[in-house]
């Protein structure tokens, strides 16, 4: 898999776990939402992100990631990356994007954490090639501090009659607007019968 040069052009704390970088790669980069790169801090330490960002919506490329307690690469990148550093990428991989051809098919997305960051590159890309079906995205995380990105897509639901967004709280009581339960048992018991086109993220590649 081939690498490159990227330069970092913002970042910004999403909450007080997940920062949202984006960067702009130094070439022609290709990829689909969804999709993900390899973010290198030297030659020994590389660590998988997904990609929150829409190729057709964005010149740069978005990334969200979750603080890890010791954890070598967001020790660093939490610490030390700031605007306008050059970083090494990889190019983009992995099997988990929208396909067009069946637009009336119904998408379960589901994610907890900063697993959301596939998933809300997923939605933009379906609802912008015009999918038809009934779109849910359920995102888990113990509390509301763990919720980001909730006015844009509370916005993007306001504005699709065919999307839901459901955050789910699993650790105490959830406020209105917020569903009460483990993501997946939500989601699960909104959509007993779930669709062909169902999606899952967890926060696995943030570490």
């Amino acid at each position: 898999m081939g690498k490159l040069q990227a330069r970092v052009t913002s970042i910004e704390y999403l909450n007080a776990d997940i920062l949202g970088i984006r960067i702009r790669p130094s070439q022609p980069f290709a990829y689909r939402a969804g999709q993900f790169i390899n973010f290198c801090k030297d030659e020994y330490t590389v660590r998988s992100y997904s990609l929150a960002s829409v190729p057709e919506l964005e010149d740069e490329l978005f990334l969200n990631v979750r603080k890890v307690p010791n954890g070598l690469m967001t020790n660093w990148i939490f610490g030390d990356l700031k605007a306008g550093d050059t970083i090494t990428i990889s190019e983009a991989e992995g099997d988990c994007f929208y396909v067009t051809g069946n637009p009336e098919q119904n998408i379960l997305l589901i994610g907890t954490g900063s697993g959301l960051a596939p998933l809300y590159g997923i939605l933009r890309d379906a609802l912008r090639k015009g999918h038809t079906g009934k779109i849910g995205l359920y995102h888990g995380c113990y509390d509301t501090a763990g919720f980001y990105l909730v006015e844009e897509l509370r916005k993007l639901a306001q504005d699709h009659a065919n999307f839901s967004y459901v955050p789910c709280v699993s650790d105490g009581e959830a406020p209105q607007g917020y569903a009460q339960g483990l993501v997946l048992d939500v989601a699960l018991k909104d959509n007993p019968t779930s669709p062909a086109g169902a999606c899952s993220s967890a926060a696995t590649r943030s570490w």
